[in-house]
C-alpha cells in the first residue's frame, strides 16, 4: 500500500505541475487579447473580444487568428461578420501562452473555439469558421 500511495502522490505532483487551465480559467492579457494554444503546442490562437486585428480582417469587431506550425505554417482568421480566411501573415507569439485542454472551449461571443486532439476549430454565431489540423486547414 505504501507503494500505491507513493505512485499516486508522484502522479498528483506531475498533474499539479502541468501548466494547463480550464477554459474558464484563461486570462486576457493587459492588451485584452486572450492567447491560448493546443496542448501539443502545434496551434496557437489570439482572440480579441472587440477591436479586431485591423491588419487582418479589418472590421475591428471580435476576431480570432490561429496559426498551425506543423506540417507547414498556416494562419486562419475569423471575425463575427463574414467567412474565415486563410492568411499569409507572420505573427510573433509570446512565451507562456495558456493551454486550452482538449475538449474545452473558449467562448467570447460571438466566437467559440474548441480544442480537440485532432486540432482547433473556431466558429462564429453566423455559421462561419475554420479548422486547423495537422492534415488540413479548412475555412467556411
Amino acid at each position: 500500500m505504501a507503494c500505491g500511495k507513493s505512485v499516486r502522490g508522484a502522479l498528483a505532483a506531475v498533474l499539479a505541475a502541468a501548466p494547463m487551465a480550464g477554459a474558464g480559467e484563461l486570462k486576457e492579457g493587459a492588451d485584452h487579447r486572450l492567447r491560448f494554444r493546443s496542448p501539443s503546442g502545434n496551434i496557437q490562437c489570439t482572440l480579441l473580444p472587440a477591436g479586431g486585428f485591423e491588419y487582418l480582417l479589418g472590421d475591428k469587431g471580435p476576431e480570432v487568428a490561429c496559426v498551425r506550425f506543423d506540417p507547414d505554417w498556416s494562419v486562419a482568421a475569423l471575425n463575427a461578420s463574414g467567412p474565415a480566411e486563410l492568411r499569409d501573415e507572420e505573427f510573433e507569439w509570446p512565451d507562456g501562452v495558456q493551454i486550452l485542454p482538449y475538449g474545452e472551449q473558449v467562448v467570447r461571443a460571438p466566437i467559440t473555439c474548441t480544442s480537440e486532439k485532432t486540432g482547433m476549430t473556431c466558429r462564429s454565431a453566423g455559421g462561419h469558421g475554420f479548422s486547423l489540423t495537422r492534415a488540413a486547414a479548412k475555412v467556411w
